[in-house]
């Protein structure tokens, strides 16, 4: 039988809740939590027939051989988690069926453990673009501005009357460089010159100090896990290069988290485990074919670094549950979330 590659575009993975989202997002905000446990994942939007039912997620393009004997198949996704605790354990499915397949029961792949990062991380760096495709831009050379920005919960103080379910009788809050975006009380405030009182220009480039990133031993550091809710910004000029290293901590836990660009794509540039070793991490840089995407895991006690032009004006965000970077670009507001 002969093959034929196809191109397919998934939107993959995503969720789904049997509840009002806007609820979902107003428990988890006002008690630290993050939001309830998905009811469904979903492919290109739709669950798949393992749920009775009939989001996050993150586009991708991928070859795909048919070269295997004629039936149905299901491409099948599930939960992949590394702190261990509560999770949607379900398994997510589309159906691919070959033309003049006899009519069948789709056959399930194998998939690995959830909590598998060996073979997370072997998949995820080893995707590349392709080169001199119809959409491949080359990767910039010249950095304009650069960022190493620590990833990861911290704590905040709980507020009065309010009873929070984290460590230490705190309030969970999501955590770049010690700081955690709060959305300010006008967001057309750049485009009227209204920036007094509502947002300041000195988000942090690096972390407050420098430790042991991922080392188990600071969990719950009091010196070190406390974050600040402000609605600090970063500026950069229109058309800027910007290069981030994302680095994973373990101050509450120890978790892979995506990052999530609104607006723009970038390059994956390079990702490994431990703390980011500028010498030893840029040699490890694909400057050649390197993937492009608008969502990057960074590895659960690892780092990520990205790269992307700043060309695209107005209000985005980069992140997965909640606004945490905000970059104010010139013509435009950036949002990293």
């Amino acid at each position: 039988m002969s093959s034929i590659k196809l191109l397919i575009t998934l939107h993959f993975i995503g969720g789904w809740w049997n509840a009002n989202i806007i609820e979902i997002e107003e428990q988890a905000q006002a008690d630290g939590h993050g939001p309830n446990i998905f009811n469904a994942f979903t492919i290109n939007g739709w669950p798949g027939d393992l749920y009775d039912c009939s989001s996050t997620g993150q586009t991708i393009d991928v070859l795909l051989t048919a070269d295997q004997p004629l039936a149905s198949y299901y491409m099948s996704a599930h939960c992949y988690d590394t702190l261990g605790d509560a999770y949607d354990a379900t398994t997510t499915t589309g159906i691919v069926t070959y033309e003049n397949a006899t009519p069948s029961s789709p056959l399930m792949p194998n998939l690995p453990a959830v909590d598998d990062t060996s073979v997370a991380f072997e998949f995820y760096p080893s995707l590349t673009s392709l080169l001199n495709g119809p959409h491949w831009a080359p990767v910039p050379l010249e950095i304009d501005e650069q960022m190493f920005v620590t990833e990861g919960l911290g704590l905040v103080p709980c507020g009065a009357n309010n009873t929070c379910g984290a460590p230490l009788g705190l309030a969970f809050a999501a955590s770049m460089n010690n700081e955690s975006f709060e959305l300010p009380t006008k967001l057309e405030a750049f485009y009227y010159n209204l920036t007094a009182g509502i947002y300041t220009t000195d988000f942090p480039k690096y972390p407050p100090v420098v430790f042991n990133y991922t080392s188990l031993s600071n969990n719950l550091n009091k010196a070190l896990v406390m974050t600040s809710r402000s609605t600090k910004v970063t500026k950069l000029k229109y058309n800027s290069t910007v290069q981030i290293v994302f680095q994973n901590t373990a101050l509450v836990g120890q978790q892979s988290h995506p990052v999530h660009l609104h607006g723009f794509n970038f390059y994956v540039l390079a990702q490994g485990f431990g703390n980011y070793d500028p010498v030893i991490g840029q040699k490890m840089f694909n400057l050649i074919n390197p993937q492009i995407r608008n969502t990057a895991g960074v590895p659960v006690g690892g780092w990520t670094v990205i790269r992307f032009t700043a060309n695209n004006p107005g209000v985005w965000c980069l992140g997965a549950i909640a606004p945490l970077m905000p970059i104010l670009v010139d013509n435009g507001v950036v949002a990293l979330a």
